[in-house]
């Protein structure tokens, strides 16, 4: 049985104007989130690739079927469907370095802040008075602050 032909998995004008349309909105909200800084412009990156090479996809189809043939795929729907999955797998990545840089920071502040409130509680005792010290403790290995 031989595969079908690429003309069979056009895409019709309707849907390729279909496609166009979400992917411009795509990245006006995109650029909208940036301008509002509710993303910053590094992580913006990807979703501004992942709208434009839609549109190229979308608009240049010769492509999309060379992506296809490269991948091993047999309808472009296919290679477009991997692509979006290596573009998911991307950003989960870009999103745990993140939120690992993000946590290193918060346990090296919380240490900070545990240590500068045994300082001001030491300097605001009298003199001759018994120290508070062990009232706030850090958890090393955690980063917490832990109370008695």
């Amino acid at each position: 049985m031989n595969p079908p032909s690429a003309d069979a998995f056009r895409l019709t004008t309707h849907q390729q104007v279909a496609v166009v349309t979400l992917s411009v909105l795509l990245l006006l909200f995109v650029l909208h989130l940036v301008r509002r800084r509710a993303i910053r412009e590094e992580y913006s990156i990807l979703w501004l690739s992942a709208g434009i090479l839609l549109v190229i996809a979308t608009l240049f189809y010769d492509v999309t079927l060379f992506v296809t043939r490269l991948l091993g795929a047999v309808a472009p729907a296919t290679g477009v469907f991997l692509v979006a999955i290596f573009f998911l797998v991307v950003l989960n990545i870009q999103i745990t370095v993140v939120i690992s840089r993000q946590t290193a920071k918060i346990n090296r502040l919380v240490r900070e802040l545990a240590f500068f409130d045994e300082r001001i509680e030491r300097l605001e005792q009298p003199k001759g008075s018994r120290s508070r010290s062990h009232c706030a403790r850090i958890s090393v290995r955690s980063g917490t602050v832990l109370s008695n």
